[in-house]
């Protein structure tokens, strides 16, 4: 297996952790007698972790081999996923773990796209480096980005198909 289709799988089977609070909600729910609120708050920890993190994490490559970084959020990824799995008994130790995995996949992602580019050839990053540009010159163009359309077509002030006026705008 190549470098890269390992370093994909890899960061496949760390998202399994993040989508298995969501995928045994229903059972947690009653078992651990979460409120929608407590339930919320749980997934929203995995979130906190990753944002209070990514930055920090991606930053750290510039210093250190980013392979160093992978592997420690990789460990970091297990951690959360298996004390989860074997510790967790309601809000407070499910959030927590939920956070560390976070911190985890935060780890293993930016730092995991920085291990992919460093190692592509030439044309790779320049093709990578302009696309970017493009597609943020594109932003201002998108029918949602301007004049909160989303208040207008809450309040029924568009018309219910959009598509009519010749323009797309999300349902």
């Amino acid at each position: 297996m190549n470098p890269a289709t390992a370093l994909i799988a890899a960061h496949v089977l760390s998202m399994l952790g993040y989508a298995a609070f969501a995928a045994l909600l229903p059972e947690l729910h009653d078992l651990w007698s979460l409120s929608n609120a407590e339930a919320g708050m749980i997934a929203s920890a995995f979130f906190v972790g990753y944002v209070a993190t990514v930055s920090g994490w991606t930053a750290l490559t510039d210093r250190i081999e980013p392979r160093s970084v992978y592997l420690v959020d990789a460990l970091a990824t297990a951690a959360g996923c298996a004390g989860f799995g074997a510790l967790a008994q309601g809000l407070v130790g499910a959030a927590l773990f939920q956070a560390v995995l976070g911190a985890g996949v935060a780890g293993t992602y930016m730092p995991g796209l920085r291990l992919l580019t460093d190692r592509t050839a030439a044309p790779g990053k320049a093709a990578t480096s302009r696309s970017t540009p493009r597609s943020s010159a594109s932003a201002p163009r998108c029918p949602w980005d301007s004049s909160a359309w989303w208040r207008k077509r809450s309040a029924g002030a568009l018309p219910s198909s959009p598509q009519r006026q010749g323009r797309w705008l999300p349902a």
